[in-house]
């Protein structure tokens, strides 16, 4: 039988390398930002998000009743980020 800690060490571990692909998605979101910053498109792009929802829910599978709940606060946050973009573009 597996121990206690060492379950929590996997988990961990997991849960450093989703920390870090959040950090490399949110800095991709930046880029996006600054394009549609320069390009005048909106931040929101419903058709996207919906595709954003159905992968989440794809990946997630047996546990896709925790997918829209993610995807919509990662989301969420993205569309602040790409926010604050637009904020900074509009005071120069």
């Amino acid at each position: 039988m597996e121990s206690i800690e060492k379950i929590r060490r996997e988990i961990d571990e997991v849960d450093a390398r989703i920390a870090k692909e959040m950090k490399k998605r949110f800095e991709i979101v930046k880029k996006l930002g600054r394009i549609k910053t320069e390009n005048y498109f909106d931040i929101e792009d419903d058709l996207r998000e919906k595709e954003v929802y159905e992968n989440y829910r794809r990946e997630l599978g047996n546990f896709a009743d925790f997918a829209d709940e993610l995807a919509k606060a990662i989301i969420n946050y993205s569309k602040k980020i790409q926010r604050q973009i637009f904020e900074e573009a509009r005071k120069k």
